[in-house]
């Protein structure tokens, strides 16, 4: 009972809270949380969308189940019942990836031990280059560790059917577990939001090896995280070169909105890199912050158009954010 106020009082009903964490995840389905047939067998990598259909999925990797199988979260073995996030409808057993069918993928990731909600915002993807430092976010490392395994530097590309990354873990630590496969890599961002590389495919100690997202994206089409920002801009950033002291990175800026004419694109590096040489744009530097103005031969770009241009800099690879066009956020 409430007591008598004289004032007019209503009461609204709200759902219950339920706890969220990577041993027990709910819809909408995060990153990191532990995935299985039944008991966690796997780490669930990104909610993803097509964006041309809007369809959503979670990522994980092909090795993990077959075609067709229910993937569960929070498995209770005592009443033998789970939170179903959805059936396994397409996969590539040479690239190892696999995708999840689900109405409801998140736009975060479990960045914390096994029974939290430590999470992080996911906000694009980033294609992955020689050097660039990257985490996982395995379940069964969470559980052991507490949390993510960084420090794994990217190594090289194999040209192969594989088309897999390796990587070291520089501080020779295990770069992976047993249960981690298809778990998300990342780059993790100044902010503290992340960009989705890839998912885990195998390791041995330090060693790693993950299936990185821009080929996900060739397997199963225009996959792109399920990210809260909406946006009608997207910016590839790619490291085309690299040697001791500095490299080289192609940049492509795409229009999703209507047409521009005259465009400005900002972003922040993240390690002190200083611009030595561009070309196809106006560079401004002014600390970490890179404004790139158009030159007059490549001022607009039409509807689902895009542009490009490059620049060397000093200093080791890293992936700036966020990328801002004419002041919106681009993913």
């Amino acid at each position: 009972m409430t007591p008598a106020t004289g004032v007019r009082t209503s009461f609204l009903e709200r759902d219950r809270m339920v706890e969220r964490s990577r041993a027990n995840d709910s819809g909408p389905f995060d990153g990191g949380a532990g995935i299985g047939f039944t008991t966690p067998g796997c780490t669930a990598g990104f909610g993803v969308r097509d964006a041309d259909t809007d369809a959503g999925y979670v990522l994980t990797a092909e090795h993990c189940g077959a075609i067709g199988s229910p993937w569960h979260v929070g498995w209770n073995t005592n009443t033998g019942t789970g939170t179903l996030v959805g059936y396994a409808v397409d996969s590539n057993d040479d690239h190892d990836t696999m995708i999840i069918s689900t109405s409801v993928p998140d736009d975060h990731l479990y960045v914390g031990g096994q029974h939290d909600e430590v999470r992080a915002q996911v906000v694009g993807w980033t294609e992955v280059f020689p050097g660039q430092l990257l985490c996982q976010s395995g379940y069964t490392s969470a559980g052991e560790i507490g949390g993510p395994v960084c420090n794994l530097r990217v190594d090289f590309h194999y040209d192969d059917i594989e088309d897999l990354v390796e990587a070291t873990q520089l501080d020779g630590d295990e770069a992976a577990r047993g249960g981690d496969s298809g778990g998300p890599v990342y780059a993790v961002n100044p902010d503290g939001t992340v960009l989705a590389a890839g998912t885990t495919t195998r390791s041995a100690g330090p060693g790693f090896g993950f299936q990185d997202f821009a080929t996900a994206r060739d397997d199963y089409g225009n996959l792109v995280p399920a990210t809260a920002i909406a946006s009608t801009c997207r910016v590839s950033f790619v490291v085309s070169d690299s040697w001791g002291t500095g490299y080289a990175a192609i940049v492509t800026v795409y229009n999703d909105g209507p047409a521009i004419n005259g465009w400005s694109l900002g972003w922040a590096f993240p390690g002190g890199q200083l611009v030595q040489g561009h070309w196809n744009g106006v560079f401004q530097q002014a600390g970490p912050a890179v404004t790139v103005t158009n030159e007059n031969d490549n001022a607009s770009i039409p509807t689902g158009g895009a542009v490009n241009f490059g620049f060397t800099a000093n200093g080791s690879p890293g992936t700036p954010a966020p990328f801002t066009l004419n002041g919106t956020i681009c993913n």
